[in-house]
């Protein structure tokens, strides 16, 4: 019977070591999720400021060449309205 105490032991050792691994790993893939998902919300910020600044460069050429005297000058700001449409900016242009 003495050979079953340390036996014990060491199998309880184990166990609790088990488990403090299943913890570990369930607290580093919550940690994983929480990452990923701040990542994601920085991704969405970034595309949102991105858009904006890329609606403005259209936006002020368009108002540059808001009173074209040429033919030239009438379908480079056509074609400005152009992207600005296909960038589906807002408020939409004529």
């Amino acid at each position: 019977m003495a050979t079953f105490g340390p036996i014990a032991s060491i199998t309880a050792s184990v166990r609790i070591s088990q488990g403090n691994s299943a913890e570990l790993v369930r607290r580093y893939e919550a940690d994983q999720r929480a990452i990923e998902a701040k990542v994601e919300a920085e991704k969405q910020k970034a595309s949102q400021e991105a858009r904006r600044v890329y609606c403005g460069v259209f936006s002020t050429q368009i108002d540059a060449l808001s009173d074209p005297s040429t033919e030239t000058g009438e379908r480079a700001r056509q074609g400005w309205i152009d992207l600005y449409k296909l960038a589906e900016c807002q408020p939409p242009r004529k």
